[in-house]
């Protein structure tokens, strides 16, 4: 698994002593309870126990959870939700998100709402910050690189469990970490608020599945800085911010330094995070690749191609999909272009980049 690190032909800043290594990780594997053992492996499978939600469960929750809103102090940009958009922000559904994502741990869901209004602000500003729901319509243009490259995939298909998946291809990512964020949030709102079965996704969780990278390109990165910090809020933001719960990670590569790559982000990871890490080194073997997820639950037909599935990525096709049904759902009628300027030079730019795929 630890491949020679004499061969250093660029991006020297993977070599450097990182700040928790594979040793670090198998101790703490080691380390771990009966209890969590037994519970990383039941959301590896897919075979948790749902919790039963009755009326009076729900009901107990929500008064709790705004018992706890309550009692938080700091809280400016949700009070701000609360007051642009009150239905939305008091909305049963939006709030079981959160208590799902937090395993319905009511003070933890409370702080989780609170740090998700803050980071929607920093990231999006306020002018979609406080819109209900994030679309592909109001993204800015220098977010539409990112999402041409197709670094992030919201699988169409769930697996056995009903998890969603997270499709990630890292040489394909953008340089600028802030435009991958955005598009991380745009594609867990879709799964859990926007797709019919987001509630589904919410209780079952997502998966994150990251394809191989090859010697030659293994990183979209200019420096550890960039590369530690896309790591590190991707990695907060999916774990305490947004109502999302990620119950396994799945790793694959052909290459030798993307080890380096992943032991540089074992850090930021966290310990919950790494407890469900799984990293696949030298799958020559495109079955082999299928084996491993097939005992996850993660069939065959809805596997990319590039992993030996039988599913297409296709390329930009989603976005115009995506754009053409938002619009669709924004009531857009004749003239909509100069309403939405940006959507127009996105659509542009993706048939133009779908027609060379052709």
């Amino acid at each position: 698994m630890f491949p020679d690190t004499a061969n250093k032909k660029s991006a020297s800043w993977l070599y450097d002593n990182p700040l928790f290594s594979w040793d670090n990780f198998r101790a703490e594997r080691e380390a771990m309870s009966d209890e969590e053992q037994r519970r990383v492996l039941e959301e590896k499978f897919g075979v948790e126990e749902e919790v039963e939600e009755t009326p009076d469960f729900v009901d107990r929750l929500l008064h709790n959870l705004n018992r706890e809103l309550d009692a938080i102090q700091e809280k400016e940009a949700y009070e701000t939700a609360l007051f642009i958009i009150p239905e939305h922000v008091q909305d049963e559904n939006f709030l079981l998100a959160f208590l799902r994502a937090s395993v319905y741990n009511e003070k933890s869901a409370a702080q989780r709402i609170v740090n998700y209004w803050n980071r929607k602000v920093d990231l999006f500003g306020t002018d979609i910050a406080f819109k209900p729901y994030l679309s592909l319509l109001d993204f800015k243009e220098k977010d539409h690189a990112a999402l041409l490259k197709g670094g992030l995939y919201l699988l169409p298909n769930r697996d056995e469990s009903g998890r969603a998946i997270i499709y990630s291809i890292l040489r394909n990512y953008d340089n600028d970490d802030e435009t991958m964020l955005r598009y991380l949030w745009y594609i867990v709102h879709i799964a859990i608020f926007q797709d019919s079965d987001g509630i589904m996704v919410q209780k079952k969780g997502f998966l994150y599945v990251g394809e191989g990278t090859t010697d030659h390109k293994i990183h979209a990165f200019d420096s550890i800085s960039t590369y530690e910090r896309w790591v590190k809020s991707a990695c907060r933001d999916a774990s305490s911010v947004l109502p999302m719960r990620v119950v396994s990670f799945h790793i694959f590569s052909k290459s030798k330094r993307a080890v380096f790559m992943v032991e540089r982000a074992l850090l930021y990871f966290g310990r919950s995070f790494r407890l469900r890490l799984n990293f696949y080194v030298s799958t020559e073997e495109k079955k082999a690749n299928l084996a491993l997820l097939e005992i996850c639950g993660i069939r065959k037909t809805i596997v990319p191609k590039n992993l030996g599935g039988d599913y297409d990525l296709g390329g930009t096709r989603w976005i115009l999909e995506r754009v053409a049904n938002e619009l669709y759902l924004a009531g857009a009628s004749q003239g909509w272009e100069a309403q939405y300027p940006m959507a127009k030079k996105l659509l542009t730019l993706a048939s133009k980049h779908e027609q060379g795929r052709d």
